[in-house]
């Protein structure tokens, strides 16, 4: 019995060695990719009886690009939720999903900037009022930073929206001036579009403060790095290394569990929730089958939260939204798979959203179905999955032609470019679904697990394009697959003999 005890005690301890480990590895890759990145540093406080944020945001902003630059653009996406955009962040067929309680308004106001310490010269323009230019007192040169600060309230809309309030939560998603990703000769400014998800920027490192009532919970891309009791208030600190955005949830409701993935601590934030050990369960299966397909995940938490939300989920970096009107339980571990695998799709592998938005939309369908098929135990099959996706489209395509009397099944276009939320759905989900596992098909199992990888880790905290896709997996195969990839691009496959 000693000489077991002895055995366990020994095996705990190399255990508890090799965590250690790898935490220290994580947060080390994690330091060395975080060096020479923009920083955001805001100081935030929450009126929960105004529904407004105010904040003091400072932004340590590094070019990274090859030219000089005259001035630095920015989205303010809050604006987007203001009475008069002509660019709302629905559907006018969403509208009564979005606004409940009846149309409600929120922005984002700016009153002054200054840049290394002195009053700039700054306006707010866009396509709708979306974008901050602000000018640069002299060329910003590749390799050189400025410190741009300012001031700014949040007014908040009753929405549950990705960024709104509710009677339960509060979601801070895409809450902040951040800055726009720039390419091409200019600054891509794009408008909070209601199809798909309109956000695009690069990694960078975050210390947010936000202060709030101590009633309430917080969930956070960063973690905690500090709190401090203020009477009826608290503040707390986050640090966020490498990622390409930072959300809140913020509740009085929440109750939370946590559990780990390796190195990884997962936490499920709920409420309503008979069965909570299921869902974080589901999570963290999610984690561990995508870091062994695709490779690690870097982050060293994620946190997944239950909160009132228009669609079945949403992604932030170490965050995921999922709505607490997905009722069906193996629905409801479909959007958390989905959501997971954004993490690597958006998350650590960046793309043009407005774009190319099935480059990550139809890589985490099909992910989302391979979490299903390496994990039998939720009882969905990988092949009724993909048989129940090529149906749906073909119905679809098949309703379009006799409504409209023709289709256009493209999906190299644009998110504004698509008439509808269905046709975007279709067309960037289904059907990158369909030709996600049609690749697999063509090259095998282990050259297409092999490409993803590549595809991965060659573009891990960058910004990648088709062309990085198509290329990971010709490199992969030593196939000539660009022809395949394009003619499912622009809409030239046939799937009625499927």
């Amino acid at each position: 019995m000693k000489k077991s005890n002895y055995i366990i005690k020994r095996i705990a301890l190399l255990l508890a060695v090799l965590l250690a480990f790898l935490v220290s590895s994580c947060r080390t890759e994690l330091q060395k990719v975080s060096k020479d990145l923009t920083t955001y540093t805001i100081a935030a406080k929450y009126d929960e009886f105004n529904h407004t944020i105010s904040a003091r945001q400072k932004i340590k902003y590094v070019n990274n690009y090859d030219v000089p630059f005259k001035e630095l653009k920015l989205h303010l996406y809050p604006n987007a939720f203001r009475e008069g955009a002509k660019i709302k962040p629905v559907s006018e067929s969403a509208e009564s999903k979005a606004y409940p309680q009846g149309m409600s308004y929120g922005d984002i106001i700016i009153n002054e900037v200054y840049v290394a310490g002195k009053k700039a010269e700054f306006n707010i323009g866009g396509e709708d009022r979306n974008i901050m230019t602000v000018k640069f007192p002299m060329d910003l040169y590749p390799g050189a930073s400025f410190t741009i600060e300012f001031d700014f309230l949040l007014r908040l809309a009753h929405t549950p929206h990705r960024l709104g309030y509710t009677n339960k939560c509060v979601n801070l998603g895409n809450w902040f001036p951040i800055a726009c990703v720039y390419e091409d000769g200019g600054f891509a400014t794009y408008a909070y579009y209601p199809n798909g998800d309109p956000f695009y920027s690069e990694i960078a490192n975050y210390y947010i403060e936000l202060t709030l009532s101590s009633d309430f919970f917080v969930a956070a891309t960063g973690r905690n790095t500090g709190t401090r009791l203020q009477g009826k208030t608290k503040t707390l600190n986050f640090e966020a290394l490498a990622v390409r955005d930072f959300a809140f949830v913020l509740s009085k409701e929440f109750s939370s569990i946590s559990s780990s993935a390796g190195n990884i601590m997962v936490t499920y934030f709920y409420y309503d929730d008979p069965e909570p050990e299921l869902y974080l369960k589901a999570a963290i299966d999610a984690v561990n089958t995508f870091s062994r397909l695709f490779g690690q995940y870097p982050y060293p938490h994620l946190n997944v939260v239950k909160t009132p939300f228009i669609y079945g989920g949403m992604e932030y970096p170490c965050l995921i939204y999922v709505s607490d009107s997905v009722t069906d339980q193996d629905s409801y571990i479909e959007v958390i798979a989905h959501e997971v695998a954004h993490q690597w799709w958006y998350g650590v592998v960046g793309n043009d959203q407005v774009k190319n938005g099935w480059l990550d939309e139809g890589l985490t369908e099909y992910s989302t179905s391979l979490f299903f098929e390496k994990n039998p135990s939720y009882n969905q099959k990988m092949s009724n999955r993909i048989m129940q996706a090529l149906q749906s489209y073909l119905v679809y395509v098949e309703m379009c032609k006799n409504v409209y009397g023709e289709v256009d099944t493209s999906m190299n276009r644009p998110s504004y470019a698509y008439k509808t939320e269905y046709e975007y759905v279709y067309m960037t989900y289904v059907k990158g679904e369909l030709m996600f596992y049609n690749i697999r098909n063509i090259i095998g199992d282990k050259v297409f697990f092999e490409s993803l990888k590549r595809y991965y880790e060659r573009n891990k905290y960058k910004i990648a394009t088709p062309k990085d896709l198509i290329g990971a997996f010709e490199e992969t195969s030593k196939k000539d697959l660009e022809g395949i990839f394009d003619a499912w691009l622009d809409g030239k496959v046939y799937l009625g003999d499927w």
